[in-house]
């Protein structure tokens, strides 16, 4: 599946961005990390990207969002296999800037379309007892109201502003460790390990999730 180029352009500077229609997997990504840090990273960011979601016309069905889940532990489950040292922070979408428009599905059309997206995500970092950051509204979004269009170059995706406001929310950074902050104090948005922060690397998985 696709994931937009302009994406690994916008996202952070130390990021390896990660598509599969590249032929990239998390082995491959787990490997340009190791190269680009001259060591095993400390702490992995994974943005895993819904595609498939929005293939399937958002749906909220149950055993989709089990199948949604299961494939994020996956993507979690090789991570920590190729590199256990590595502590995962997981992030999920922010609240739309519109109405996805494009998409023939009115179930895509709502401020809370990605919400299913979001809980599988959180659900499947409870599972592997990796960190999770609910990011959703930090750009003014909500259940009733989309976000503010300043940060996004489109819909769904951030422009360099919209990161730049990403990496200033306190619980994120909290997580990552930066500014001093301890990536283990207790907060509810997150689930922890006890991992010495050295050097932060940012791993993007913008994908189909399926088959990784």
């Amino acid at each position: 599946m696709w994931a937009k180029a302009e994406d690994c352009i916008t996202s952070p500077h130390h990021a390896i961005c990660c598509q599969a229609n590249k032929s990239c997997n998390v082995a491959h990504a787990v490997h340009a990390m190791s190269e680009a840090a001259e060591r095993v990273p400390s702490i992995a960011w994974v943005s895993i990207g819904g595609n498939d979601f929005l293939n399937a016309g958002c749906p909220d069905e149950f055993f989709f969002l089990q199948y949604l889940q299961k494939d994020v532990e996956k993507v979690v489950e090789h991570l920590q296999m190729l590199t256990p040292q590595t502590k995962i922070v997981l992030t999920g979408y922010c609240v739309p800037s519109g109405d996805l428009a494009w998409h023939p599905r009115e179930a895509c059309h709502k401020p809370q379309a990605l919400l299913p997206v979001n809980l599988a995500l959180k659900q499947a970092a409870e599972a592997k007892a990796v960190a999770f950051v609910n990011v959703s509204t930090i750009f003014g979004g909500s259940f009733a109201r989309h976000s503010d269009p300043t940060y996004f170059q489109d819909d769904i995706h951030l422009n360099r502003r919209g990161y730049d406001r990403l990496w200033e929310y306190a619980p994120l950074r909290q997580a990552l460790g930066c500014d001093g902050t301890s990536p283990d104090s207790p907060d509810s948005s997150l689930v922890s390990d006890a991992t010495e922060v050295r050097a932060v690397w940012l791993l993007v998985m913008l994908a189909f999730m399926s088959g990784w």
